[in-house]
């Protein structure tokens, strides 16, 4: 009986340990590469993804879910949600990753599909995460300080990320939605200011532009929480169609 009982015990421990998410198998060492970038790959366009979120009737419902559980763990200054979708295709040895540049003399946050050597150099960590397969995948990686500090605070709480997947897959949401380390620290807007994306074919850039020069047609594409530390405004992200770009659209953040 003694020994029936610790073999119950001991199958419950690795059930346990089984579903909680293992940050060991999500880092970029120990990414498999190859199917990180044909998972990338298959992901949808920004327009398709948008096309299928206007379906969702009880989105409102789900966004006041998941603040719930950012605002919980105090997690609302650097985490919120982007829409599924990729920039573009990735070989089997890249992947996509967000770091500062300057473009035209201008400061900038730059992704673009970078070999997993260049990004291990940079000490790019994971920017998001999607639950649209098992396990989780990692969707995009950032050089950014906030991303780090972010990362940092996901990693020691794993639970977090669980309770983030049960109420994205409670809407059936997770084909659109990732849970997303948004907060960066590298380029900050000033008063009156935005973040303009822009998509082309190899790379998007992210630059500050005057917000009057904002888009009225748009996709938006990230969602974050007002909470004790954002209490001015929500910070978004939009994407509307660039004929100058191979890809198809831009993308904009601004202020709601």
């Amino acid at each position: 009986m003694i020994f029936i009982k610790k073999l119950k015990l001991s199958i419950a421990i690795l059930m346990s340990a089984s579903m909680t998410p293992c940050f060991a198998e999500l880092t970029l060492n120990d990414l498999n590469i190859p199917e990180h970038s044909k998972y990338y790959n298959s992901l949808p366009s920004a327009g398709n993804a948008d096309d299928a979120l206007k379906s969702v009737f009880n989105f409102s419902d789900f966004l006041e879910k998941a603040e719930e559980v950012v605002s919980s763990y105090g997690f609302e200054k650097h985490t919120g949600l982007r829409l599924i979708h990729r920039h573009f295709d990735l070989n089997p040895s890249q992947v996509m990753v967000e770091e500062f540049q300057e473009v035209n003399g201008n400061p900038s946050l730059v992704t673009s599909a970078l070999s997993v050597d260049e990004a291990r150099q940079k000490s790019a960590v994971p920017s998001g995460w999607c639950f649209n397969s098992s396990p989780m995948k990692i969707f995009e990686f950032s050089t950014d300080e906030a991303v780090r500090t972010g990362f940092r605070d996901i990693q020691t709480t794993p639970e977090f990320l669980e309770q983030m997947e049960v109420v994205i897959k409670n809407y059936n949401l997770e084909n659109l939605m990732s849970v997303s380390l948004l907060g960066k620290d590298s380029l900050l807007a000033g008063e009156g200011q935005i973040y303009e994306e822009r998509t082309y074919d190899s790379q998007s850039v992210v630059q500050l532009v005057d917000e009057s020069l904002r888009s009225a047609e748009s996709i938006r594409t990230s969602w974050s929480f007002k909470g004790p530390r954002e209490v001015a405004c929500i910070k978004y992200q939009t994407c509307v169609e660039d004929v100058n770009s191979e890809v198809g659209h831009r993308a904009v953040r601004g202020h709601k």
